[in-house]
């Protein structure tokens, strides 16, 4: 998956995060366990991870629990674990979200 540029920028204090980097890349609908273990590893890992699910309610949401389903036919299942907030004006706009 070929990641095309970092792109910084201030975060509300809001958030417990100063700056987020935001990778820009092009992404199919389903992505493997590799490809997300790539993506994550060219961000700072001691930066808390949220999930942003919904582009008419945008919101960061809390990571939970990860099931794997082991089969020929398996995936592996992020749990949301409930919500932090609104997300950042920013990060609406880079995801190209709505303005709540």
């Amino acid at each position: 998956m070929p990641l095309n540029s970092t792109t910084p920028f201030q975060a509300p204090a809001a958030l417990p995060f100063a700056t987020l980097f935001v990778q820009e890349a092009v992404l199919s609908h389903q992505i493997t366990v590799r490809q997300l273990i790539h993506q994550l590893q060219t961000v700072d890992p001691d930066l808390p991870a949220y999930f942003a699910i919904n582009s008419d309610w945008p919101h960061a949401h809390y990571v939970g629990r990860i099931v794997e389903v082991p089969s020929p036919n398996g995936a592996v299942y992020l749990a949301e674990n409930g919500q932090e907030g609104v997300l950042p004006p920013a990060v609406r706009t880079e995801l190209g979200w709505a303005d709540v």
